[in-house]
């Protein structure tokens, strides 16, 4: 009963056209205070439905001769304006469901999509940033998002109207009151809140600008936009723009942004260090984006003569502060003096914690972007590249990233710092100049002293959970380096593909199986490696094979305890040894063949599991390859199936099932029935079928 009473109450206070009556009035108040109760959400989406029908009606009943919107959408519709930008985020949640309620009956009257449009979004984006403080559980970022993705729906399907200045339309908060706001205007002032410290905002003030350029007249891309913009005002009208942070043009504060403080303020404190930071990401995360989708290029952005941009001074000041961090301190502020901050509560002090590690994270992105794009001019626009601060911070983040006060056990930290370090040491040693690969040299040497080699021979190593996450982090360190072309270089010890195999085969020998899987994704990570620095096909070959002592001699037994290093690697990593194999079919096939009749077993096991993989890449060159050159070898394992006195077939009864197993596999991996010839068919199946 109460929902058709609420609903006619509207339909009864809505007749009157009458602005600001004191009943519609105090009903509209009451349906925002529905829609913004901070714990009731049935109440708050129940108060929508109720503006919705408030807005519709309010324009049904509207005279049909008036040709501006009802008193009363211009009533709700200015409430909404005020609690999107309400410092309490219950109160910006309610303005956007309401809004995201009553959209659908803006966008059917022309005079409020000309009025409010341009205006509600400006307000929106205003209101992504006071969301940095909101918990993360509120759907605030959420709602607004969605209310933005509706104004620029609304922006696409009424282009014209909005390409023309009108004087009927509202002139939104921070644009001059003398001159009509247009879709160019619009884009002027979405450009400015991507330097915005808050990342929400400007994360979707980029994504609104990029849709809204095609839309200019000639449909220019952003590149080219970019381009016409930097000819007429130069590099420093978007540098202003994005290291601004926010420009006074767009309601942003004077003064906040990189631009004007390059450094953070003193006296320091923990709040203006974690705000200095936040500035200081803003327009490496923008940055970033430009330059890493070539919309623009490092030499129109930081190479012409008027260039004012600080980003480079407050990236060097950033790396000094960065490679003084200890392990005993490290939420120490950025100062000289070597004071500490003040005691601080766990939270805030993972809020500081994680915008540092995403500020570093942007910086090396920011960094290849640059070396990648213009090699040459590279350290005239990053002097620091050469710098070797900037070469220890990068080696202690690869190697020991504990020191910067970043926690292992971070998944964020563990899969995305090594392969940044990596993209930042292939684009650094790529310049053409020998400083900067001297500088990675000397940063890492002092940091690998630990010889791999002996590590891997422990096979306890493998066991122990403690040894484990040591040695999954100092070969993933070994991974990058080798992937940067410095691996060999800055060794203070010789090693090779070899070598550590030898070792993980040395370790595997006292491993009893089964083995647990965190043992497993251990050994995987040394085999990428043994693989990355290179082995010769021959050599792993005769490794699988190698016999034991007193082995079972069934060719499908179980794995035992006895069970040679070869067997164990091909049971617990059948496809990453097999996929290296196939990538030399050829000389894998001949080595088998040569040692078919003396290891019989061996060279099955191994077989089987090539041509098991073979069948996985079956449509790939190399299976193609292996299947033909088994085929053409296949004579070389006639010793399976002979019955020639002291053939390998005399000794198992079991060796005819496995034979044509392997043959099935075999056709399975390449369609080659008409490739055997019908005699080697018949030598083959008579051995199975005597009486055949």
């Amino acid at each position: 009963m109460f929902e058709p009473l609420v609903l006619q109450m509207i339909h009864w206070f809505t007749s009157s056209n009458t602005f600001e009556q004191p009943e519609t009035v105090a009903l509209l108040n009451s349906l925002l205070d529905g829609v913004c109760d901070p714990t009731n959400a049935s109440l708050r989406d129940f108060s929508g439905q109720c503006l919705h029908e408030f807005l519709s009606w309010s324009q049904r009943q509207t005279k049909p001769t008036s040709s501006s919107p009802s008193p009363h959408c211009k009533s709700l519709l200015k409430r909404l304006q005020s609690l999107a930008l309400h410092p309490s985020s219950s109160h910006r949640l309610g303005a956007a469901l309401a809004f995201n309620a009553v959209y659908t009956e803006i966008r059917k009257d022309e005079s409020l999509v000309n009025q409010f449009t341009l205006e509600f979004l400006v307000v929106f984006v205003l209101s992504l940033a006071l969301t940095n403080m909101d918990l993360s559980s509120s759907d605030t970022v959420q709602q607004c998002g969605l209310a933005l993705d509706h104004l620029t729906q609304i922006v696409q399907h009424n282009l014209e109207l909005f390409v023309e200045p009108n004087d009927s339309r509202r002139v939104p908060r921070g644009f001059p009151l003398d001159s009509p706001v247009t879709l160019k205007e619009l884009i002027h002032w979405l450009l400015q809140q991507c330097g915005r410290p808050v990342a929400q905002c400007r994360h979707k003030a980029l994504e609104i600008f990029c849709c809204f350029v095609p839309l200019l007249p000639g449909h220019p891309t952003v590149s080219n936009w970019l381009a016409g913009q930097l000819g007429i005002k130069g590099s420093s009208f978007l540098i202003s723009c994005l290291e601004g942070g926010g420009g006074m043009e767009g309601g942003g504060e004077p003064g906040k942004g990189i631009l004007y403080q390059p450094y953070p303020s003193e006296p320091l404190t923990q709040l203006g260090n974690l705000l200095w930071l936040e500035r200081l990401l803003a327009p490496l995360d923008c940055y970033a984006t430009l330059l890493g989708n070539r919309l623009v290029s490092p030499e129109e952005l930081f190479a012409g003569p008027d260039c004012r941009s600080r980003l480079p001074q407050a990236l060097a000041y950033f790396i000094e502060q960065m490679v003084n961090l200890t392990t005993t301190s490290p939420f120490q502020p950025f100062n000289s003096s070597g004071t500490y901050m003040a005691t601080v509560s766990p939270t805030e002090r993972q809020v500081y914690v994680h915008t540092r590690f995403t500020v570093l994270v942007r910086f090396f992105e920011f960094v290849t972007t640059v070396a990648e794009s213009c090699p040459l001019h590279c350290h005239k626009i990053l002097p620091f590249v050469l710098d070797n601060k900037l070469h220890r911070l990068i080696a202690t983040a690869l190697s020991d990233p504990v020191t910067l006060g970043f926690n292992l056990g971070d998944l964020k930290v563990a899969e995305t710092f090594p392969k940044l370090c990596s993209q930042i040491m292939r684009a650094i040693v790529a310049l053409p100049l020998p400083g900067p690969r001297d500088g990675l040299l000397d940063a890492f040497r002092p940091l690998l002293d630990t010889n791999l080699v002996q590590q891997l021979s422990d096979g306890d190593v493998f066991m122990r959970p403690c040894d484990r996450e040591h040695l999954r982090h100092v070969l993933s360190v070994y991974s990058q380096l080798n992937e940067a072309g410095l691996l060999i270089q800055m060794l203070p010890f010789q090693i090779s593909g070899r070598q550590l195999l030898d070792s993980v085969y040395k370790a595997l020998g006292v491993i009893h199986m089964p083995v647990d899987p965190q043992a497993v994704e251990l050994l995987r990570r040394a085999l990428l490696l043994v693989f990355a620095l290179g082995i010769p096909v021959e050599d792993l070959v005769d490794l699988l094979i190698e016999p034991v002592d007193k082995r079972a001699q069934n060719v499908v037994g179980t794995l035992t305890t006895s069970a040679s290093s070869g067997e164990k690697l091909l049971t617990l990593l059948p496809e990453l040894v097999s996929s290296e194999l196939l990538q030399h079919p050829k000389a894998a096939v001949e080595q088998l063949v040569s040692a078919a009749k003396e290891r019989p077993q061996e060279v099955f096991l191994v077989l089987s599991s090539l041509l098991d993989e073979a069948f996985r890449q079956r449509r790939s060159s190399n299976s193609q390859a292996l299947a033909g050159a088994l085929l053409a070898h296949w004579q070389g394992f006639e010793s399976w199936w002979s019955t020639d006195e002291g053939s390998t077939a005399n000794l198992s009864p079991d060796y005819h099932s496995a034979i044509l197993s392997l043959l099935l596999k075999l056709l399975q991996a390449r369609n080659a029935e008409n490739s055997l010839s019908s005699s080697k068919l018949w030598e083959i199946f008579k051995y199975h079928d005597p009486k055949t």
